[in-house]
């Protein structure tokens, strides 16, 4: 569904109650897209890494 096709009617006729849903429905879709693309893929994200680095260098320091 193209946001624009609904959102120009919904402007002109005045009927505003559920404008909210056209904004917010396609960022909650993409934003739980992404997630669940992460937790299928088991991709770490970069402050996982960076974290995961950190306690890494810890540990060889502790052996120091």
């Amino acid at each position: 569904m193209n946001p624009i096709r609904s959102t120009a009617p919904t402007l002109v006729s005045g009927d505003l109650h559920a404008l909210w849903l056209y904004i917010v429905a396609p960022i909650i879709g993409a934003s739980l897209g992404a997630l669940t693309y992460q937790f299928i893929r088991g991709e770490t994200t970069q402050r996982t890494e960076v974290a995961r680095y950190d306690a890494q260098e810890l540990r060889e320091q502790e052996l120091v």
